[in-house]
């Protein structure tokens, strides 16, 4: 099963948690907007493998 894309959507949203200690509280949507594209790249691709 491959799941580097995810991986590294993974990686983006520690990135963000980390900058987001340093911004306003308005860029807090943005962090739930990219991991509901991170769980739903992870199940695309749990599908994909699973065909």
């Amino acid at each position: 099963m491959n799941l580097a894309p995810s991986a590294g959507l993974g990686m983006g949203v520690l990135g963000f948690l980390i900058a987001g200690q340093f911004v306003t509280v308005t860029y807090y949507p943005f962090f739930w907007i990219h991991l509901a594209f991170l769980v739903a790249l992870s199940n695309v691709a749990k599908r994909s493998a699973r065909n």
